[in-house]
């Protein structure tokens, strides 16, 4: 995980919470109380926290019957408290090279960044069996902010879900991040790979598809 916590000092409770809506977009209070198995009101009593540092906010949606439900979500700034990595700085720089030698360049640099990025991770998933070379992909990117999971699906399959991208902010002015992203995992587990879903689509996760029942790699384009 890679949540910012230097804009205040949050107990362990607060931090699983934040957590917990990153991954779940929009939370009941009896589904938040439930999650993380303690009560409601100790789950208000972190939820008033949060609400004052401008971290969440709530919502009541009419259910037809008594009184509204309310729910809770992170802020924009709830969401930006997980690391994007010098988002600002490293958009600039890409627009000016963008500017000044052209569109394709952005894609030779996107390409550059995840060609150092196959060195390591293909040495620590080398010799393993396919369920412990996703698990352990998985184990990678978490260490590099994703929020990963993964899960092994019927047969040779698995699913590979991404809850934080800390380079979201480059995927949104740069689609090919995303391709590009897509591509070094066909390349590392040599099968097919593909992105059912995107966060910088609007989903609440970017997930892909491991398919080991292919014979060949999967060439399917990202959602």
């Amino acid at each position: 995980m890679s949540y910012d916590k230097s804009h205040q000092s949050e107990s362990p409770l607060t931090e699983d919470m934040i957590v917990i809506l990153k991954k779940n977009r929009e939370m009941s209070l009896k589904n938040l109380a439930d999650t993380m198995g303690i009560s409601k009101v100790a789950v208000l009593k972190q939820i008033v926290k949060l609400e004052s540092g401008g971290l969440v906010e709530r919502r009541y949606r009419n259910s037809g019957r008594g009184r509204p439900s309310c729910f809770f979500k992170l802020t924009e700034k709830g969401i930006d408290s997980f690391s994007r990595g010098h988002k600002e700085l490293a958009v600039e720089a890409l627009n000016y090279i963008e500017e000044n030698f052209g569109r394709e360049h952005i894609d030779r640099i996107l390409r550059l960044r995840t060609s150092r990025i196959y060195g390591p991770y293909s040495e620590a998933i080398s010799g393993l069996d396919h369920p412990r070379m996703v698990e352990r992909l998985m184990e990678l990117r978490n260490a590099d902010g994703y929020m990963a999971e993964s899960r092994n699906l019927k047969g040779d399959k698995f699913e590979l879900m991404e809850y934080n991208c800390p380079i979201l902010a480059i995927s949104e002015r740069y689609g090919e991040a995303c391709s590009v992203e897509t591509d070094l995992f066909r390349k590392l587990l040599d099968t097919g790979v593909s992105a059912t879903h995107r966060v910088v689509s609007g989903d609440n996760v970017c997930r892909f598809l491991i398919d080991y029942g292919n014979a060949t790699r999967d060439s399917t384009k990202d959602k």
